[in-house]
C-alpha cells in the first residue's frame, strides 16, 4: 500500500511550534490537497513528506515503512516546487531526464520514457531549448515532466502552478489530473487557492496555524464546514457570517428578525447558548425590491459585477451582508429586501466556533438537488 500516514507529528523551529499533533492519513492513489493562508504550515508538511525537513517528535510512514530518518533520496518521491529548480545550463531534454540518468536508468528506457512526457505535456518542440527560452508556463511544464518520469510512488507540489496567468493556471490544472489518472501516484498538492483545491483535490485538508480545521471531501467542506474558519476561508465571495442570538425559532439579527424552519428545532435545543453564530453564503439569500414574508430589510450601499452575476453588499442595520444575484439594474441606495434559504443555514457555537450540526433534512434536501 502506497499510502502516507503522518502519526501525532510536531514541527517547530527553536522554541516556536509549526505543527502541532498532526495526524495524517493519505490513502494510496488519492489526491490529497493541503490548503490554507502562509504561514499555516502546508509547505512545512510536504517537506517532511519529502524528507527536506526533520520531524522535531511523531513519526512518518510510507508503505507502512517508518521513514521519520530515512533519507529523502530512499523514498521514492517526486516533487515539483514553486520557483520549478530546472538546470539553467541544460536543454529540456537534459533537465527532464538528469534524474534517471542519475540513476543509471538503462538509456532506451530513458529515451522511452522522455518521447511520452514530451509528448504528453507538448514539449517536444522545446527539446533543445534552455530554461531562459522558454515562458513561465513552458517551465512549468518541464517541471511537472521531470518528476513524472521518475516514476515514484509519491508525487509531491508546492504551488506549482501560482506563478503562472489564470488561463495557464487552468490548463496546468486539467494536464495534472490527467497524469495522475494515468499514473495513480498518491498526490500531495500544496496550495494557498482554494479553487485549485476544489478542482484536483479528492480530498482537501484545510490548515491554520499548524492545525488540520477539516478533511473531507470539496463537497462536504463546501456544504457542511466544520467551523467558522473554514466556513469563511471557502467560498467566494465568502459566507455571511453573523452573531446573532436565538429565541425558539427566531434568528435575532440586530433590530429585526426571521422565523427558521422546524427542523432545526432539535440542532438549535442541543446547543446551550442562546448567542450563536449564524452563515448563509451569498448565492443562498434572495434579494427582492418588494417587501416579502419572514425577510429583513436593508439598503444597498455597492455592487461588484462578476460578470455572471453581481455581489450585491447590502447595510442591515449597520452590518454589510454580501448577495449574489443577476438581476443588473440594482442600484446603490436601493431599499430591499433579504430572504434565507432555511436548507442552507449553518450554525456555529459563538465560544468555540465550531459547527453545531445539520439536521438530517438537509442532506436530504442536497441529494435532492443534485439530480
Amino acid at each position: 500500500m502506497k499510502e502516507i500516514l503522518l502519526k501525532n507529528v510536531y514541527k517547530s523551529y527553536k522554541d516556536t511550534p509549526v505543527i502541532e499533533n498532526l495526524n495524517l492519513e493519505i490513502k494510496e492513489g488519492e489526491r490529497l490537497v493541503l490548503l490554507g493562508p502562509s504561514g499555516c504550515g502546508k509547505s512545512t508538511i510536504l517537506r517532511m513528506i519529502a524528507g527536506l525537513e526533520t520531524i522535531s517528535s511523531g513519526e512518518l510512514y510510507l508503505n507502512g515503512e517508518n521513514a521519520t530518518n530515512m533519507q529523502s533520496g530512499h523514498r521514492n518521491i517526486a516533487m515539483v516546487f514553486q520557483n520549478y529548480a530546472l538546470y539553467p545550463n541544460m536543454t529540456v531534454s537534459e533537465n527532464i531526464t538528469f534524474g534517471l540518468k542519475a540513476s543509471k536508468i538503462d538509456k532506451e528506457e530513458v529515451n522511452r520514457r522522455l518521447e511520452k512526457v514530451l509528448n504528453m505535456l507538448d514539449l517536444k518542440k522545446y527539446k533543445d531549448r534552455l530554461p531562459k527560452e522558454l515562458s513561465g508556463g513552458q517551465r512549468q511544464r518541464v517541471a511537472l515532466a521531470r518528476s513524472v518520469v521518475k516514476r515514484s510512488n509519491y508525487f509531491l507540489l508546492d504551488e506549482p502552478l501560482s506563478n503562472l496567468d489564470v488561463t495557464l493556471r487552468h490548463n496546468a490544472r486539467k494536464q495534472l489530473i490527467k497524469i495522475h489518472e494515468m499514473y495513480k501516484h498518491t498526490f500531495v498538492y500544496v496550495t494557498h487557492d482554494q479553487v485549485e483545491a476544489m478542482t484536483i483535490g479528492h480530498r482537501i485538508a484545510l490548515l491554520n496555524e499548524g492545525r488540520i480545521q477539516m478533511i473531507d471531501t470539496p463537497e462536504k467542506v463546501y456544504n457542511y464546514p466544520s467551523n467558522v474558519f473554514t466556513a469563511s476561508f471557502i467560498g467566494n465571495p465568502k459566507m455571511n457570517l453573523k452573531k446573532v442570538k436565538m429565541e425558539k425559532n427566531k434568528i435575532i439579527i440586530k433590530k429585526q428578525n426571521i422565523t427558521i424552519n422546524e427542523i432545526w428545532e432539535d440542532i438549535l435545543k442541543r446547543n446551550n447558548n442562546s448567542n450563536l453564530i449564524v452563515g448563509i453564503r451569498p448565492e443562498h439569500l434572495k434579494i427582492t425590491k418588494e417587501k416579502v414574508d419572514n425577510s429583513i430589510d436593508g439598503v444597498i450601499k455597492f455592487i461588484e459585477n462578476l460578470g455572471p452575476n453581481y455581489a450585491i453588499a447590502v447595510d442591515i442595520d449597520g452590518d454589510e451582508w454580501i448577495v449574489l444575484d443577476d438581476y443588473k439594474n440594482w442600484k446603490i441606495g436601493n431599499k430591499v429586501s433579504i430572504s434565507f434559504n432555511d436548507y442552507k443555514l449553518h450554525f456555529f457555537n459563538e465560544k468555540t466556533e465550531n459547527n453545531i450540526g445539520y439536521p438530517k433534512e438537509v442532506e436530504n434536501y442536497d441529494n435532492l438537488c443534485k439530480h
